[in-house]
């Protein structure tokens, strides 16, 4: 009796296209929530995370029925949100001075990310397949913004004030961004499930270089995908 050898069994490519949300937001040590003291005053600040997207291909080739390595190519865009408060504090000033406000900064890249794993699966069902991935990634920005909105209050006494609007907006490789990295690396995992052709994944990804030179803060994002293999 002859028998026909089943997809897992052999070498093979398998080509795998995804879309879907990226949450991005950024941490370290110069990238935290909490409030700072200078000599001018006080500043809160609260972190938080975008919502984006991301789309893309991947290549896996499989090497036995549980084992397979890949690589892909997926335009991903990522960044942060932060609530910054600003004031001169609780002792006012009689010669002037004295200042609040208010500002939202929200950082936006679009980029292209590069990763490649190694991946075991599993199968649940003669339909379903349980996987997971992890290895390194490196990434290019190819454009990027941070935006400025808010207000800003100057008291010259407790009686008088002037109220600036905050609206402003710089591009990658300007003002506060002059130095950021365009080129990145990091790592990443991924744990999903797929059902015959349609895949449902989440990928989180770690940056280990620094986005800006000479500050401790590194990319952090969260991908939910939905994806088909072809």
């Amino acid at each position: 009796m002859q028998t026909t050898p089943t997809t897992h069994n052999k070498n093979i490519w398998r080509l795998k296209g995804i879309a879907g949300l990226t949450t991005g937001s950024w941490t370290g040590k110069d990238f935290k929530d909490g409030e700072k003291d200078s000599e001018y005053g006080q500043v809160s600040n609260k972190n938080k995370a975008t919502y984006q997207f991301h789309i893309g291909f991947i290549a896996d080739y499989i090497f036995s029925k549980n084992v397979y390595a890949g690589i892909g190519i997926i335009f991903n865009q990522s960044g942060y949100k932060q609530d910054l408060l600003m004031s001169s504090g609780q002792n006012w000033d009689d010669e002037g001075g004295n200042y609040d406000g208010k500002q939202t900064v929200k950082m936006a890249i679009n980029k292209f990310d590069i990763p490649i794993h190694i991946g075991g699966m599993y199968d649940f069902s003669s339909d379903t397949r349980l996987f997971l991935e992890v290895g390194p990634y490196i990434s290019y920005a190819i454009s990027g913004n941070k935006k400025y909105t808010g207000y800003y209050t100057e008291y010259d006494d407790i009686h008088s004030s002037e109220t600036e609007q905050i609206n402003k907006k710089e591009k990658i490789g300007k003002g506060s961004l002059k130095d950021f990295q365009k080129f990145g690396y990091g790592l990443s995992a991924t744990a999903g499930v797929s059902f015959k052709n349609i895949i449902l994944q989440f990928t989180y990804q770690r940056g280990l270089n620094k986005t800006i030179k000479k500050k401790k803060q590194y990319e952090q994002n969260m991908l939910l995908s939905l994806g088909y293999e072809f």
